[in-house]
């Protein structure tokens, strides 16, 4: 057994850790008067004994020394504030120190509310049978002896602590009876909270799940915006590209529009040129006609104006051969 290593200090000035059960369990508070270490668990040798289900013989071990409090897990399961203890792990007040089914709330009182009340019926019965032996004289010769009236009396005794532990035993039985309907009423709490964790879980699994699938989801749509990006900047390109194409089409337009003009006046000046060449061409037969019975001196004249009417004739065929490839290339423009 692991009980305390000093005698209580009963002293009301020192303040003393003190286990109190919660969430209404009709359980005795655990109280460590002095320092030392205090073994908890369901064997009957417990300095604190619980009895629940899962409750190690050796459950666990509270310490105190030199003013702190700790909790060190030995066989079964401890928690504080909700978080698992492996080792050793030292309490402060207010906290919720947890051990299967039965949790405890750490406050520190003053030492007088944690020694146990006297018990007068106890105390009287003890006074009124106690067998008092008579100081030993001083030669040693004499011995007591028990008064034989009184024997009755103890059997009395025996008969009323008998009937009264009979009493305790059975009210010690129907508290077992109403911890352990208590200790299923909490194993309910505990199964219902843990299938309201997993209910939890599942729900987290679930939102995690919507979430991934979110995030892909969304890392979809970014790719395909970041597609739809590159396509937009290939058509703004390609609209460039177009833009820059359809202005140097309407300049090459331009230009050839400005050399066609320019083609046109120049066939109408020849054209103009050739009408007067025609007129001359036309009175020099005239006079050719008229200088027929000329002299031999005017015939070699007209031999050589004839010459030059035949060059004349040439250019004007060159002319001609000029304003038909005109022709053609007005065609060709217009188809």
């Amino acid at each position: 057994m692991l009980g305390p290593t000093t005698q209580p200090a009963r002293m009301s000035s020192i303040r003393c850790p003190v286990l109190i059960p919660l969430y209404g369990a009709d359980l005795p508070s655990l109280c460590a008067e002095v320092d030392g270490m205090y073994g908890c668990g369901s064997s009957a040798v417990s300095d604190f004994l619980v009895k629940f289900a899962g409750a190690e013989a050796n459950h666990c071990c509270f310490i105190r020394h030199a003013g702190i409090f700790s909790v060190q897990r030995i066989g079964g399961r401890v928690w504080v504030n909700d978080l698992p203890v492996n080792g050793v792990i030292r309490l402060s007040e207010g906290d919720v120190i947890s051990l299967g089914a039965v949790s405890y709330r750490l406050e520190f009182q003053a030492a007088a509310a944690c020694l146990p009340e006297p018990d007068d019926r106890t105390l009287t019965s003890f006074m009124s049978h106690a067998i008092v032996a008579p100081l030993p004289s001083a030669d040693r010769t004499t011995e007591s002896r028990p008064i034989p009236a009184e024997q009755p009396a103890a059997s009395a005794q025996e008969k009323s602590l008998q009937t009264r532990f009979q009493q305790e035993l059975a009210a010690t039985q129907q508290l077992v009876m109403l911890r352990q309907k208590e200790l299923a009423e909490l194993t309910e709490i505990v199964v219902e909270r843990e299938r309201e964790a997993e209910l939890r879980q599942i729900a987290t699994d679930t939102l995690l799940s919507e979430m991934t699938f979110q995030r892909s989801k969304l890392a979809l749509q970014l790719e395909q915006h970041a597609a739809l990006e590159t396509q937009r900047e290939e058509l703004d390109r390609r609209e460039v590209e177009i833009a820059a194409a359809a202005a140097q089409e309407k300049s090459l337009q331009t230009r050839f529009q400005q050399e066609l003009a320019a083609t046109q006046k120049l066939v109408m000046l020849r054209q103009k040129e050739l009408a007067e060449l025609t007129e001359i061409v036309v009175e020099r037969e005239r006079e050719a006609e008229l200088r027929q019975i000329a002299t031999d001196t005017l015939l070699s004249e007209m031999t050589f104006q004839r010459s030059k009417l035949a060059l004349q004739l040439e250019q004007h065929a060159a002319l001609e051969t000029q304003r038909e490839e005109l022709d053609r290339r007005e065609v060709e423009i217009a188809a």
